[in-house]
């Protein structure tokens, strides 16, 4: 073969396969076609029909949602039952010098759960109402932490305790 007739031979295969892409596109299955265009906007309709009801539902159950409104109500819409912290303890104690624990070799996992179990141990011993805590006193002796705190409001001290060995925090009220 020559090149010419090579040419000659790309030439009608190209425009063989162009022919049949375009007959395959618009005149192949034009019956098929048909119902599966009549199932699409079927499940489109359902798919509608179910937003319509999420948001019938999503405006029922969330009826302090103003957004979509431009009135607000006259009255209070909060509830003293509302929580909105996975039903965890709200925390109100605090360290003032929390420099003193971040420098400290106290462990993370200790110091995620001291503010918790501080309140809940302050609340028992009668000093519930106290919300900040000063460090004094930082010390470390390698095994062992003692942190030695001043309570807003009280001249008595909170005295922490971590017992690196048992892996154990512990308190206790120092009397003034």
């Amino acid at each position: 073969m020559n090149r010419n007739s090579k040419k000659m031979l790309k030439l009608a295969v190209s425009i063989g396969m162009i022919v049949l892409g375009v007959y395959m596109t618009f005149f192949r299955d034009v019956g098929t076609n048909t119902v599966r265009n009549t199932d699409l906007q079927t499940e489109q309709q359902a798919e509608q029909q179910g937003e319509q009801q999420m948001e019938e539902q999503a405006m029922i159950r969330d009826k302090h949602d103003y957004s979509m409104t431009t009135e607000l109500p006259d009255e209070e819409n909060l509830s003293e039952s509302d929580t909105f912290n996975g039903e965890k303890k709200d925390v109100y104690v605090y360290f003032e010098n929390t420099a003193e624990l971040d420098a400290g070799n106290l462990p993370l996992q200790a110091q995620a759960e001291l503010a918790v179990n501080i309140q809940t141990y302050l609340e028992r011993s009668g000093y519930g109402d106290v919300t900040e805590l000063y460090i004094n006193n930082y010390t470390d002796d390698g095994q062992n932490i003692t942190i030695q705190c001043n309570m807003d409001g009280y001249a008595d001290e909170l005295l922490i305790e971590y017992d690196g060995e048992e892996k154990h925090l512990s308190y206790c009220i120092v009397k003034n």
